[in-house]
């Protein structure tokens, strides 16, 4: 309030002192811009800091004549897998896939078609993360020269076998049911699609 130029304490007149004032835009809080193309309210570092952590792998389908498929049995489960592992930085799951296949058994293949994407949601039980796992065809090897030619890595391994595709209850339910999926992909019963394993939320450790 400020008073008017009447008698001295005489209130003549009263006004507001009105500025108009717009309050602190967010571009005034912002911190510096991050030359990454993301948010500037948000640098990229400090997002994906924040986004959930997804672990990623690549397996593969290789059958013998008779169309029996391979698995091997690590010394750190329980259950079988198809040959594959995780995905290491600066690869993809097809290389991840390859060399996967040479460091476990020994086998120079080409890895072809994707037969499969199986997304599994994190289990606290296992602590483990969320995942996106890819199967691929690595084609037809004669039994004769998988004898000749596999070579176990056997810090992680302790055998591998060739199974018929109905006996892959061997593996973790999850893992026969994206063997069982990748098959009918491969033998045109079905298409390439995303497969949910336990939409539940109660998945098994791959």
């Amino acid at each position: 309030m400020r008073r008017g130029s009447g008698t001295p304490g005489e209130a003549t007149s009263t006004s507001i002192d009105v500025k108009c004032r717009r309050p602190p835009t967010l571009t005034g809080l912002r911190p510096p811009r991050y030359r990454g193309g993301m948010s500037d309210l948000l640098p990229n570092p400090y997002f994906y800091q924040q986004l959930p952590t997804l672990f990623s792998s690549g397996a593969a389908v290789i059958r013998d004549e008779h169309g029996r498929i391979l698995v091997e049995k690590p010394n750190y489960r329980d259950h079988w897998l198809l040959p594959g592992g995780g995905v290491d930085a600066g690869e993809d799951a097809r290389e991840a896939t390859a060399r996967e296949l040479r460091e476990e058994l020994n086998l120079d293949l080409p890895v072809g078609r994707l037969l499969s994407v199986s997304w599994v949601p994190s289990s606290a039980a296992y602590g483990a993360p969320m995942g996106v796992h890819f199967v691929f065809d690595a084609g037809v090897v004669p039994e004769a020269e998988l004898r000749d030619r596999v070579h176990l890595q056997e810090e992680e391994l302790e055998a591998w076998d060739l199974i018929d595709p109905r006996d892959a209850a061997i593996l973790s339910p999850w893992g026969a049911e994206r063997v069982w999926h990748a098959l009918d992909v491969l033998e045109g019963r079905s298409e390439v699609d995303l497969f949910s394993v336990k939409k539940g939320g109660n998945a098994e450790a791959p």
